[in-house]
């Protein structure tokens, strides 16, 4: 299973074919009707119908894994065990029944692939996990080359990247995971992303408080020079909740409040924007 980076798709492959679950973005755990709202369970008579998800076979050909691009909800890897072709999409949140366009990736001489990574920062990048090691293409899957060093000829079922930002709170953006069959955890820093040079020095001091909150959280920070914040929330699993612009604050000490009262209960992280200046907090919803 696989979700896209807004959590409105879920790419699942089981049986006899590929599904894409719509819907699931609008819904949240906390909600006491979740199960009934997006999920499927039972067959024939006894199969339920979710109000918010819609399920959709957009391919009837089975396939061992796949792997979602973080930033194209429609470019799929489809990977095939040790039976048929890996293929690659280009309309897969859009696909209907059984209408999902893809084409072939180059041979991997013999292997199984069971898992993979579309890279975050080039999508030409792949990563994929074999009955053997790993495979990594930089042609988007024309060529392969092994990049198994210290556990070659070891199955890898697994293959993750950390693929969120410096300013999302990511400290390792760009790192690839790997799970081997008895060899280990292995990690890769050869695509680690650096923060940007042009990211001015000077502190925000960015604060929330008071934190844990109950219905509503202040953000004080520091700007460098006058101008528009812009503030961001994301809850725990990536998901956008809020977006606001402040307009002609001043250089120096600020606050605003942020208003959470709509929000469920939870963990959030706040990106805080302005000119140059990026910065990050986290706060708790009880």
């Amino acid at each position: 299973m696989e979700f896209t980076r807004d959590l409105n798709h879920l790419y699942v492959t089981a049986g006899n074919g590929v599904w894409r679950i719509d819907g699931l973005g609008s819904v949240y755990t906390s909600d006491p009707d979740f199960n009934d709202k997006v999920s499927f369970s039972g067959t024939g008579v006894n199969a339920t119908t979710p109000t918010y998800t819609t399920a959709t076979k957009i391919s009837n050909t089975s396939y061992e894994g796949i792997a979602v691009n973080p930033n194209d909800d429609d470019d799929l890897l489809l990977l095939a065990g040790f039976n048929g072709s890996n293929r690659r999409t280009s309309n897969a949140s859009t696909a209907g029944t059984n209408g999902v366009t893809s084409v072939a990736l180059g041979s991997v001489s013999g292997v199984a692939c069971y898992d993979g990574i579309i890279d975050v920062t080039d999508s030409d990048r792949l990563v994929l996990g074999t009955s053997s090691g790993v495979l990594v293409s930089e042609n988007g899957g024309t060529t392969w080359t092994n990049a198994s060093a210290g556990f070659d000829g070891t199955p890898v079922y697994e293959v993750r990247q950390s693929w969120r930002t410096f300013a999302e709170g990511n400290g390792r953006p760009g790192e690839i995971y790997i799970g081997t069959f008895g060899r280990g955890i292995w990690s890769s820093s050869s695509y680690l992303s650096s923060p940007s040079l042009n990211i001015a020095q000077f502190k925000t001091k960015l604060l929330a408080f008071p934190n844990p909150t109950t219905d509503n959280t202040t953000l004080q920070f520091q700007l460098a020079k006058a101008g528009n914040v812009t503030v961001q929330v994301y809850s725990i699993t990536g998901r956008m909740v809020k977006n606001t612009t402040i307009k002609g604050l001043e250089a120096g000490d600020n606050s605003i409040q942020l208003d959470c009262e709509d929000l469920p209960l939870g963990t959030y992280i706040v990106k805080f924007v302005s000119g140059k200046q990026v910065d990050n907090t986290k706060f708790i919803k009880m």
